[in-house]
């Protein structure tokens, strides 16, 4: 809930503290949304399909997820990819797209925006794949 007020406070534009420290950004296909979230030092990108063609999540649902699960995904500067139970969204129409070939870095992580989906990285090379039909963490 945390990154649903602070991204609906950028998007109405909330004081420039606050947009400092959250940067949307989307695939051209429009259906990958990511938010960086710089917080204490510490940066994290977190990554939301809005559809998928493929069967059931890459993981089965955790028996404490009351909300939706297995189209968000996230990553920090260190340490494993996660897929995310969350109850708000991303997708926002305001954000910046990440055009196919191009790269967005931050916080020693990268996002490589391809027509065959959106790849994304931290330093000790963990990280996500996300298309339509593809969902990977690695």
């Amino acid at each position: 809930m945390r990154h649903l007020l602070a991204l609906g406070l950028l998007v109405l534009g909330a004081g420039a503290a606050l947009a400092q420290d959250l940067e949307a950004f989307r695939t051209p296909s429009d259906n990958i949304h990511c938010l960086v979230i710089s917080e204490d030092g510490a940066t994290s990108i977190e990554c939301e399909l809005r559809e998928r063609s493929n069967g059931d999540p890459i993981r089965p649902m955790p028996a404490d997820c009351e909300l939706d699960w297995g189209n968000r995904f996230a990553i920090g500067d260190k340490g494993e990819a996660l897929l995310l139970c969350h109850g708000d969204t991303l997708v926002s129409p305001d954000a910046a797209i990440l055009a196919y070939g191009e790269t967005l870095e931050r916080g020693g992580m990268s996002c490589h925006s391809e027509k065959t989906g959106l790849t994304c990285r931290n330093g000790e090379g963990r990280g996500f794949r996300l298309s339509r039909a593809v969902q990977e963490l690695f």
